[in-house]
């Protein structure tokens, strides 16, 4: 215990040492949104509500990253506590992990992805404890469980797929379950936990839809265009849109030069509601920028969801596509050197 604990304080300590953490217009935007009391789907509004719910003790940045310090610290408490159990070696690997710079840098960016990571760790943690318990400890792991996996569901519509495997661990039982029945029933799972988990979003905060899944949607295009040399895009944006363009707009790191944050900040809030964040405008990315508003427009006027085209380059492209996540695997790791910090308002 001793142990477990001076590991989560060292980690807290590193994590400490970004205070009060770092924000970008994704973050400065949804810190309006708390300030105006609506709730958007771009960031998960369950993040917002409790960002919000903090604001009153500690406003701006500083409250959200009191959130990712907690889950954090209580997450690397918890790791350190199994890894002990298992070896030495098993705990020392855990403390490098747990105050390794990168992961702490990727947390002092209040990114909704590093809070979602957390939770599920959390989630996973606490469901291999329900097994190794005695009966009054095991229903208190197994709520624990379950409740952290909820949570970490509400935070992303991909948490799903790491949720969906903890899940079938709690319900099949003690048992190995072996790689194809988990596979299986995490599958099963998903089907059915993905449009629960946009009902309990829609339903419990009713947020604002700004067609978030495009950003994945274009940055998955432009990656799987720029590794393939061929134009991934639907038909609609390819016509507009050629490799020569995508060259100029497409980098691992982010995909942050396909949308004018002016245009986003006007729908998001109005127009009449004043820019609080420097965006830059870049005439070279005019051609980046239409193709947020081609898939928009379609999204409002048509319906259009464009996950089936997304499905389709990836079953098309998967290597180009393995290459791109990749490259932004290993290129997010600075992310924080380039970012620096947006001002909130």
């Amino acid at each position: 215990m001793t142990t477990a604990l001076l590991i989560a304080a060292s980690s807290l300590r590193m994590f400490a040492s970004f205070f009060p953490g770092m924000s970008n217009p994704d973050t400065a935007n949804e810190y309006i949104g708390i300030l105006r009391g609506t709730y958007s789907d771009w960031h998960p509004p369950i993040m917002a509500f409790l960002w919000n719910g903090i604001e009153a003790i500690l406003p701006g940045k500083a409250g959200l990253f009191l959130i990712f310090a907690a889950a954090y610290g209580i997450c690397a408490f918890a790791l350190a506590l199994c890894a002990i159990r298992i070896s030495l070696a098993t705990a020392i690997l855990v403390t490098a992990i747990v105050i390794f710079p990168g992961l702490l840098t990727q947390g002092a960016m209040l990114f909704k992805d590093f809070l979602m990571a957390v939770v599920l760790a959390c989630a996973a943690v606490a469901g291999a404890q329900v097994f190794r318990t005695t009966e009054i400890r095991r229903y208190l792991w197994l709520f624990t469980a379950a409740a952290v996996a909820v949570i970490g569901l509400l935070l992303r519509t991909n948490a799903v797929f790491a949720v969906s495997p903890i899940i079938a661990g709690l319900l099949l039982g003690k048992k190995p379950l072996g790689l194809r029945r988990l596979v299986l029933s995490s599958v099963l799972l998903s089907v059915v936990l993905i449009p629960i988990s946009t009902l309990v979003n829609d339903v419990a905060f009713r947020p604002l839809k700004m067609s978030v899944a495009n950003s994945l949607f274009i940055f998955d295009f432009a990656g799987i265009t720029h590794f393939s040399g061929v134009n991934a895009f639907p038909a609609e944006v390819s016509q507009v849109y050629t490799i020569q363009d995508n060259a100029t707009c497409y980098s691992p790191q982010w995909w942050d030069p396909f949308i004018d944050w002016r245009d986003f900040h006007a729908e998001r809030f109005g127009k009449t509601e004043p820019l609080r964040v420097a965006f830059v405008a870049d005439s070279r990315f005019a051609a980046c920028q239409a193709v947020w508003r081609i898939m928009r427009q379609a999204n409002l006027e048509q319906r259009r969801t464009f996950s089936g085209d997304w499905l389709l380059a990836l079953a098309r492209h998967p290597v180009s596509y393995l290459a791109h996540r990749v490259s932004h695997s290993n290129a997010i790791i600075k992310i924080a050197n380039v970012f620096g910090s947006t001002p909130l308002c």
